[in-house]
């Protein structure tokens, strides 16, 4: 068919424009392979089921997280765990309940896994399990042997600070300042040698 004189030409499919001259592009466009197809389903699915199931945080009570840093009786910082004598592997939170005549009760954290961890990670949170309570909370050192470094305040123990009162409420974890941990330095690592500090070289 013409139109003034000028034949016309009709393209069935979609024509693009492409390369840096602008020249027309008449190519009919190729359908998405199936397996591309099937790929981006997978993913549209995979997405919708994370928005619609959130990680999980089992909520049983309220929750208490703090930090500790360990010190020598002479105020020299003890740069890693390692370095204490004896040596502290592990910190344990103690959560002494107390009542409203202020009373001293049981320990929530007696027994509980999650009220331990390692020295080195110097911070600590415990999960949402503690009973809403005031509690007299206080952290205790833990030797290589699994015991409690004895809190004698003197060379082959260590001296912890007062235990701090807090209220814990269900679903709400409470933050404590820092906690100092007194002990000796190892020998390695300084010892008793005040003009330096308790690392190791």
């Amino acid at each position: 068919m013409r139109w003034g004189g000028i034949p016309s030409v009709r393209i069935s499919r979609s024509v693009e424009r492409s390369g840096a001259g602008g020249a027309m592009d008449a190519r009919p466009r190729r359908a998405p392979h199936p397996w591309r197809l099937v790929a981006l389903w997978r993913l549209a699915a995979l997405m919708i089921g994370l928005l619609a199931h959130p990680a999980c945080v089992k909520i049983d009570g309220g929750a208490i997280e703090a930090s500790w840093v360990l010190r020598t009786f002479d105020g020299r910082a003890v740069s890693g765990c390692e370095c204490s004598d004896p040596e502290i592997t592990r910190v344990r939170f103690v959560a002494v309940t107390i009542d409203s005549a202020g009373n001293a009760g049981a320990d929530a954290c007696a027994g509980q896994v999650g009220c331990e961890f390692s020295c080195a990670s110097q911070r600590g949170a415990t999960p949402f399990f503690l009973p809403e309570a005031r509690y007299a909370v206080s952290v205790q050192a833990i030797d290589r042997m699994g015991a409690p470094v004895p809190a004698t305040g003197t060379a082959g123990g260590v001296r912890l600070q007062a235990p701090i009162l807090r209220d814990v409420a269900f679903g709400q974890p409470v933050q404590l300042e820092a906690f100092a941990i007194e002990v000796s330095c190892a020998a390695v690592c300084g010892g008793v040698d005040a003009t330096r500090a308790c690392r190791r070289d």
